[in-house]
């Protein structure tokens, strides 16, 4: 496809810097710029530019760093009408990870700040859930995958949930069909992504009922845009979300044959500190990818570990500048694990001066460590985030179908 470029005597800089003011693209091609400081005032040959490989173009995007990158997507009428920067953007390359702060409440929208760490460019950006196309208020997120959210409502007046999926990256959201069977927060929830582009997935719910306290089961496709009652949960995860009502408590399995909700607990051997008896809802079993992950402050055991079909394995020793904090709070995505420690508040943390954390990093693919740059003067402190949860945000993740 070939593509020209108008900066109306803009360079590439400018427009960054400008927040996208001009449009970026246009059918006639003027004047363009070079990004470096040396040759600002340099023509490109329109012709030249316009029969760039487009997978020199793909590429090049995959490199900018996340603002640069939303920047470019919002002054672009071309790119958002066609599927050239979506498709440019589906190798996940870029290990990028958002955590999400609610405030007081935990899983409050009202408040809600999303941070995505963009590990490229090694620098934190503080992303708003824009609006949702509903007056309700919504409380979530209760799944995550993919880069999308789902978040449940349950002050509709039809009595059903009211669930909204979106990608906050794109503040694109989609307000789903009513549900056939819960009224309360399900206990369990699940989400499974088909496709990178977030246009397959799939939603799972678990509650009780209220009348037999049976188990009900609720499935949500974004296909047939529909959901369904089933027997039993699909066959896509042995481990969903756990919540008692909108408190998210770690990672629960279901009996297929009792029916019964088991919750993921620590192994004894691993409780032999103070540590996980004190905040033992706070450091929860976390999966990725199928795989099980936790960690442990006990005396000699200290460390990240992961369970092998039945048994615990210590992957790697916590890093020596953890050592110093009483908590660590475990965070995963598919490509990183991340630990958060923090010290015990004397006071509220509102009344706190400080709040002193650290944040350390570990690649899965180059096993290695890093301690993360500071978020930011107006973060606040760690025990604002959304225990737990946290998500790979991703451009290509908005391909919603109609909604209703």
């Amino acid at each position: 496809m070939p593509m020209e470029l108008a900066h109306m005597d803009q360079s590439f800089r400018n427009i960054f810097a400008n927040g996208g003011e001009l449009p970026l693209l246009g059918n006639k091609a003027r004047r363009a710029s070079c990004m470096s400081e040396s040759c600002t005032e340099e023509e490109f040959d329109p012709s030249i530019w316009s029969n760039v490989p487009e997978s020199v173009l793909y590429l090049v995007f995959s490199k900018l760093p996340l603002k640069s990158l939303i920047r470019i997507r919002s002054v672009s009428k071309l790119w958002m009408s066609t599927d050239f920067f979506l498709d440019g953007l589906q190798v996940r390359n870029t290990s990028r990870f958002a955590l999400i702060k609610s405030g007081k409440h935990p899983l409050s929208c009202d408040q809600q700040e999303l941070w995505v760490f963009d590990t490229p460019a090694q620098e934190w950006c503080k992303l708003s859930l824009g609006h949702f196309p509903s007056p309700l208020r919504f409380s979530g997120p209760f799944a995550v995958a993919g880069g999308l959210l789902c978040y449940i409502s349950q002050s509709s007046s039809r009595g059903t949930l009211e669930v909204m999926v979106g990608n906050p990256l794109t503040r694109t959201w989609r307000l789903l069909p009513p549900n056939l069977a819960l009224y309360e927060f399900p206990t369990l929830t699940h989400m499974f992504t088909a496709t990178n582009s977030g246009d397959q997935y799939s939603i799972t719910f678990v509650g009780l009922c209220d009348n037999t306290g049976a188990i009900v089961v609720e499935v949500y496709d974004s296909v047939s845009n529909s959901w369904r009652l089933t027997d039993s949960p699909p066959q896509l995860s042995s481990y969903y979300n756990f919540f008692k009502g909108d408190e998210y408590l770690g990672l629960a399995t279901i009996d297929r044959r009792s029916k019964t909700i088991k919750r993921l607990m620590y192994p004894a051997a691993l409780q032999e500190s103070s540590f996980l008896n004190r905040y033992e809802d706070k450091c929860w079993i976390l999966e990725s990818q199928g795989r099980l992950f936790m960690c442990s402050n006990a005396p000699r055991k200290e460390g990240l570990w992961q369970r092998l079909e039945t048994e615990w394995s210590k992957v790697c020793p916590f890093p020596k500048v953890l050592k110093k904090y009483e908590k660590t709070a475990l965070y995963l995505s598919d490509d990183v694990v991340l630990l958060v420690g923090s010290e015990p508040h004397c006071f509220p943390p509102q009344f706190e001066d400080v709040d002193p954390h650290t944040m350390v990093m570990f690649n899965k693919l180059t096993q290695q460590w890093s301690i993360l740059p500071n978020v930011s003067a107006s973060f606040g402190n760690v025990d604002e985030l959304v225990k737990g949860l946290m998500f790979e945000p991703r451009i290509v993740a908005s391909k919603f179908p109609s909604a209703r």
